[in-house]
């Protein structure tokens, strides 16, 4: 009787355990290369006549989350000027840049969502300063 109660208790703990290794979120990011039409000189002229910016950097993300993929292509504009204060006004100039972005890839669909930071940085003598705002869209609604 004993080696039953044992075995019953080897038994649950199998599958206690497989059920919280069942139960955990993996999560791979990586680096995903987006590819213009244009050279990125042309896009970065382009991006300058809807908002004038001290730098801009592009990138793209492939996160995987438990077989489930998902693109993201990110602009970040660092300290651009005369930026509209609103939020609204803000997330409106965020959309109309997300758009051109998409139009400007070779491939269109290739990423799911564009997210658009604009980040104020500075420089102090101690202590650099970031703040951000960011805006994600999804393609398909550009």
């Amino acid at each position: 009787m004993e080696k039953l109660n044992s075995f019953i208790k080897s038994v649950l703990c199998f599958f206690l355990f497989i059920l919280i290794i069942e139960g955990c979120t993996k999560t791979t990011t990586r680096e995903k290369n987006p590819e213009f039409k244009v050279d990125l000189q042309i896009l970065d002229e382009n991006l300058k006549k809807l908002i004038d910016f001290q730098h801009a950097n592009i990138s793209g993300v492939e996160k995987i989350t438990n077989a489930k993929t998902t693109t993201e292509l990110q602009l970040r504009i660092t300290n651009g000027i005369n930026l509209p204060t609103g939020s609204s006004e803000l997330e409106k100039l965020a959309n109309t840049i997300a758009a051109q972005l998409r139009q400007e890839l070779k491939n269109e669909n290739d990423f799911m969502k564009i997210r658009i930071f604009f980040e104020d940085e500075s420089k102090g003598n101690l202590v650099n300063v970031k703040k951000y705002k960011s805006f994600v869209f999804n393609t398909e609604d550009l």
